[in-house]
Order: structure tokens, then C-alpha cells, then sequence
């Protein structure tokens, strides 16, 4: 799997390719905005903050964005609790 971190989107704006094949690591509700308004697929993004904001978590799973990462249970369960289908 190859993954393009947010930071660099600005190749993504004229190639079709990128927005197809890479999978997408994305740190917070705007960075998934982002990357969503270039024509990324929701399922090409992970969500990958080590501590996610609950907001944060309820606008991934609004915009159809389920891949996220954790680092403990306690992140786990707040995925779980407001994106039951990460």
C-alpha cells in the first residue's frame, strides 16, 4: 500500500493517478476536507491521528471516511463510539 501524507496534496491537484492508487493519511477534520475536495474516494483516506477529537470522528464517518488508526483501547473505543463503522 502506498500512502501520501496530506502535507504533500499539492501533487494530487492535476494527477488522476495519485487520487486513484495512494491511500491518503490524514490528521484532522480538515485535512479529510481536503483531500476529499481534490475527488479523493473516502475509502482512499486514513484517518491517522494518534488522538482524535470527537468531532473529528463524527465528520470522518458523515463523509464515509471508516479507515482510522489507534494507539490504545481508550482511542479504540472512542472510534467505536462515535464511528461504529471504522
Amino acid at each position: 500500500m502506498k500512502n501520501l501524507s496530506v502535507e504533500c496534496i499539492s501533487p494530487l491537484n492535476n494527477d488522476q493517478t495519485a487520487r486513484q492508487e495512494l491511500e491518503h493519511l490524514a490528521q484532522s477534520q480538515v485535512e479529510i476536507a481536503r483531500v476529499l475536495s481534490v475527488g479523493v474516494s473516502p475509502d482512499r483516506i486514513i484517518f491517522a491521528n494518534p488522538v482524535k477529537q470527537q468531532n473529528h470522528i463524527r465528520f470522518a464517518a458523515k463523509v464515509g471516511v471508516d479507515l482510522m488508526t489507534f494507539d490504545n483501547s481508550a482511542e479504540l473505543y472512542k472510534i467505536k463510539e462515535h464511528n461504529p463503522n471504522a
